[in-house]
């Protein structure tokens, strides 16, 4: 099997119900998107190491208002994972399975509550100039 038919299998949704098959997929899109961002988090973070000069640079970088939206949505992307990961959980120890839709939807809402209100502090704190 070569890397795009197991890319394709990897994503496959077949056998699963379609809200619990775009659940699944999402999932594990949103989690190679948190991996991916956690190299890049790294590779920044290692800038530091060149001294004080480089840490204003890297302070004014991820202050603009341009790497603040992105870190909104990677906010976005981390509670959508964390939420479902958390039902996931809870339905492995057979909690929700039976209501499995509606535990889907309120840890989701639970997910969106949390994401509007962090991003409401980061607009104001950076966006807003607080």
């Amino acid at each position: 099997m070569g890397i795009k038919e197991a890319f394709k299998n990897w994503l496959s949704i077949k056998g699963r119900h379609i809200h619990g098959g775009i659940a699944y997929l999402f999932h594990r899109l949103t989690g190679l998107i948190i991996l991916l961002y956690l190299y890049v988090h790294f590779g920044a973070l290692s800038q530091l190491l060149n001294g004080g000069a480089s840490y204003k640079n890297f302070l004014t970088t991820v202050e603009s208002p341009p790497f603040v939206a992105l870190d909104i949505l990677l906010f976005f992307v981390i509670f959508y994972h964390g939420a479902n990961g958390i039902r996931l959980v809870f339905n492995e120890f057979g909690i929700g399975t039976k209501k499995n839709m509606l535990f889907f939807w309120v840890m989701m809402a639970l997910g969106l509550i949390g994401w509007i209100l962090l991003t409401y502090i980061v607009a104001t704190r950076f966006i807003g100039g607080g």
